[in-house]
């Protein structure tokens, strides 16, 4: 048994085990679990015990690293007793306070069920004050501010200087989230704005035109409304109003609890806690060259999505020399399609198959063919190497068992042209009920899309191989990471 544990432990490289052991704490385990998981991580690496009490002390939660330190005793050696001990401290803490953030909460659920009877000093209306009742919308301003620091909720230190508009300096202290209920197209809404700094100094509570750009909302006006909402279409977020040619934002500041169902939207955190994903963020080539020279729309429409993890910081569309010089067209293929009808509205419904060869260099496995299958309903695509042509059966037959395993289909098509490659698979797809579909003599246009797929593979490949620098026998690792 121990020979066998010996044999298949973890194993787990110097540079990988420095990137968990400076890792901070994940807010889903306990911190008896984070201390189990750096022992883990310790043994899987060889032994680095002092590394996991420097992970509780310093790194694996901020807001208690100044307590850790002042209970840090650097002359003892025994560092797992030690960082137990104060992983226990932490988890007794983090319940305390658990405990009278949860008597807040209820405190303020009551507050929310009287009537506000004060009324507001410049309008005379009751349910807001002054302070809360204009926020300035300033292009000009590069972060939220806020002059009262009882509008804050989920403070933290933020000890940082900036300048004002008049030139003067802005001493911010402290950041945190703001509740505001407004309007939107006249409606009462809620909006949380997220990473709003503290200076007390402030004149006016400011609200940065440009965070909320970055984050792709706008100016916009619907009818007579002048409003904040997505510049790619969506419904308005709040209204906002002009006044001496300033534009405002009229609110009154809500004391609800985070997980009040009502809230419109969350903007404008630097990194919005709710997305669990590491979210990469570079200009439009970056990801046009890391991509293996994607084309520039696809990206945009990806950068769009949040479940990407992919954040645009521009979208300059230089000319790519590499894209210029090997994706040519060289001929036009037929837009006629004599095939007869098949289910392409389904996944599985035609699976396309075409054969690319042989190749000049072979790649450095001696490969000299590519081989792809392209699903019509999807337009998934998986690629193979080959070294002969009639591996091109043994090939889809791999991609059978992998692709409807996968997507929980049948594959009810498999078109292909009349290569004799792929004859050996018309007793194969009798014998598993796969219908078979061969493209006419002297026009491809049936089986387009792999023919398509090849024209679109081999541009990526050859846009990678020509942008690293690599000889020309690395193709065939630039195909399996473009397919």
């Amino acid at each position: 048994m121990q020979r066998l544990l010996y044999t298949f432990a973890t194993k787990i490289t110097p540079t990988q085990s420095m990137k968990m052991f400076t890792a901070p704490k994940s807010a889903k385990r306990s911190w008896t679990e984070h201390y189990l998981y750096l022992v883990a991580v310790s043994e899987a690496c060889g032994g680095a015990d002092n590394l996991v009490l420097d992970n509780i002390v310093h790194y694996a939660d901020p807001v208690m690293k100044v307590s850790m330190l002042s209970r840090l005793n650097l002359a003892r050696t025994d560092y797992l007793r030690q960082a137990e001990k104060l992983a226990h401290f932490a988890q007794s803490t983090e319940i305390e306070m658990r405990g009278k953030q949860q008597g807040r909460d209820e405190i303020n659920d009551a507050h929310e069920g009287r009537t506000d009877t004060r009324k507001c000093f410049k309008c005379g209306k009751p349910g807001h004050l002054k302070a809360a009742g204009v926020w300035i919308l300033d292009s000009g301003s590069s972060r939220h501010l806020v002059n009262d620091l009882a509008l804050l909720e989920d403070l933290v230190d933020y000890e940082i200087q900036c300048v004002a508009a008049d030139g003067g300096t802005l001493r911010v202290s402290k950041r945190g989230s703001v509740m505001l209920v407004t309007t939107a197209m006249g409606n009462p809404t809620r909006v949380r704005l997220l990473n709003v700094q503290y200076a007390a100094n402030l004149e006016r509570n400011i609200i940065s035109y440009g965070l909320l750009e970055a984050k792709r909302y706008g100016l916009a006006y619907r009818g007579s409304n002048r409003v904040i909402a997505p510049i790619d279409g969506g419904p308005a977020i709040f209204d906002v109003k002009k006044s001496n040619n300033v534009m405002t934002v009229r609110t009154l500041v809500s004391r609800s609890a985070k997980g009040t169902s009502d809230v419109q939207m969350s903007v404008l955190a630097e990194n919005e806690a709710a997305v669990e994903q590491d979210v990469q963020t570079g200009p439009l080539m970056h990801f046009h060259r890391r991509l293996g020279h994607l084309n520039y729309d696809t990206i945009t429409r990806m950068a769009k999505k949040p479940a990407s993890g992919v954040a645009l910081s521009d979208e300059v569309r230089a000319n790519c020399l590499d894209c210029a010089e090997d994706k040519q067209n060289k001929n036009k293929q037929s837009r006629m399609d004599t095939g007869g009808n098949s289910p392409i509205d389904v996944i599985g419904g035609i699976i396309c198959s075409d054969l690319k060869g042989p190749m000049t260099p072979r790649d450095r496995l001696g490969n000299r063919y590519v081989v792809n299958f392209v699903d019509h309903r999807t337009n998934y695509c998986r690629g193979f190497l080959a070294k002969t042509k009639d591996v091109a059966a043994l090939k889809f037959k791999h991609f059978m068992a992998f692709f409807e395993r996968q997507f929980n289909c049948r594959i009810h098509v498999l078109g292909t042209d009349g290569g004799g490659e792929y004859k050996t698979l018309n007793l194969f797809c009798k014998d598993t009920g796969i219908a078979r579909r061969v493209s006419e003599q002297r026009n491809q246009a049936s089986n387009g899309k792999a023919e398509r797929m090849h024209c679109t593979i081999m541009n990526m490949v050859g846009s990678m191989v020509f942008t690293c620098g690599l000889l020309l026998s690395f193709w065939g690792d630039a195909a399996e990471y473009a397919a």
